[in-house]
């Protein structure tokens, strides 16, 4: 069944502002870009009082749903819808758009998962304007997008489906996080508890950043020599090859000095900030994006890549990153900060033990990562499906 195509504006409204009259010494929800996952849910909330954060920050309701704007969050899929916040008013960090859906002719939750779309976010992907490293999905964007809109009743059944389908793929995502966490114990148990000296990133590694895209330059249309990797691609301590970009030779030449090997490891120092991994042997020397670093190992013989990338997951690693990250309203990760994290260093050969368990370990990942590749496969399936009126 084929319905009508509306833009957002005629049933939704676009950053609506905040009302007047409004009780200011109410307890409002705060969440900053942070706080948002690339799955939908809500990591965290800080309270505030009203009257103390109306300025300079973006308001909404538990009805809205909010929307990253700016590149790397856009892309990565950082998107909320807002009832999941503990108060009836939130306001969030000013790179957030907010659609406030009519509730007589949009549901809200099927509205998120219009937004929260790979086609949504290429379309979205293909508008953005504003510097390299700085550009926006502008609000015309958003009330300008056509959606199909089935009647409301419709609307609910879709996104309960949806819902449903979500549900069943993050539960999946949940079994390979505690099989992560199992993981990260037996590096606790091996290195923690000041065991083993700590030596500075900085001391055993050159750290070098990446590289936008020279102004003017996109994407390839097709698969070149040269892969351009982003945060997005950055998974499970690896890459995740499906949604690679590729730049032609001529774009590759102007930025041919910031290149990854696989003996180097790679951490991201915007928007989703502190993945970390290994890129594979067959990209290496693939171009890397402004939004990530590279680690590159001084003396092989001392220390593992796959030791350090593995440290950087961990929580005594990502508490350091935390606190040298810079917030504003894009944080990141400056190069001199990632130089100051503090890594526990066994001898070379302790190392290689650990990477040993771990390898055994992660041999039944390829079944939890198949399982969730196609709980991933299910959703997006489902939700092509139901936007096209064949669910």
């Amino acid at each position: 069944m084929k319905w009508p195509l509306v833009e957002i504006d005629k049933v939704a409204q676009v950053n609506p502002r905040l009302p007047k009259g409004i009780d200011e010494t109410q307890i409002v929800s705060f969440i900053g870009m942070a706080s948002v996952s690339e799955d939908g849910k809500l990591l965290s909330e800080e309270d505030r009082v009203l009257a103390e954060t109306k300025k300079g920050f973006t308001y909404f309701t538990r009805q809205d749903v909010l929307l990253a704007k700016i590149t790397p969050c856009f892309e990565n899929g950082k998107c909320l819808h807002a009832g999941q916040i503990s108060h009836e008013v939130g306001f969030g960090s000013t790179e957030f758009h907010v659609i406030r859906a009519n509730p007589d002719e949009l549901d809200a939750k099927y509205l998120f998962y219009l937004v929260w779309n790979n086609s949504f976010r290429f379309y979205g992907q293909h508008s953005m304007s504003g510097a390299a490293g700085q550009k926006r999905v502008s609000a015309d964007f958003i009330k300008k997008f056509k959606i199909p809109l089935p009647p409301l009743k419709e609307q609910k059944r879709i996104a309960a489906i949806l819902n449903k389908a979500n549900n069943l793929r993050r539960k999946r995502q949940q079994t390979i996080q505690l099989a992560d966490e199992f993981l990260r114990a037996v590096f606790l148990d091996m290195f923690g508890g000041g065991k083993f000296p700590r030596v500075t990133i900085g001391e055993i590694c050159d750290v070098k950043g990446g590289k936008r895209l020279p102004k003017g330059e996109e994407y390839a249309n097709s698969k070149t020599n040269h892969a351009y990797l982003r945060v997005v691609d950055f998974k499970n301590r690896g890459i995740d090859t499906r949604g690679l970009k590729y730049i032609s030779e001529a774009t590759h030449k102007k930025i041919r000095r910031y290149v990854i090997s696989h003996e180097d490891v790679y951490i991201s120092i915007a928007g989703t900030i502190g993945l970390a991994g290994i890129v594979p042997a067959e990209l290496s020397g693939s171009n890397l994006t402004e939004n990530a670093a590279k680690l590159v190992i001084r003396d092989k013989g001392s220390v593992c890549n796959e030791y350090l990338a593995f440290w950087l997951s961990t929580p005594d690693a990502q508490r350091q990153i935390k606190a040298k990250t810079m917030l504003t309203s894009q944080p990141k990760l400056a190069l001199f900060r990632i130089e100051e994290l503090e890594v526990p260093l066994p001898k070379y050969q302790e190392q290689i033990r650990f990477l040993k368990i771990k390898n055994r370990l992660e041999k039944g990942y390829f079944y939890l990562e198949d399982s969730r590749s196609q709980g991933m496969e299910l959703f997006n399936a489902l939700s092509q499906k139901a936007f096209s009126g064949e669910l």
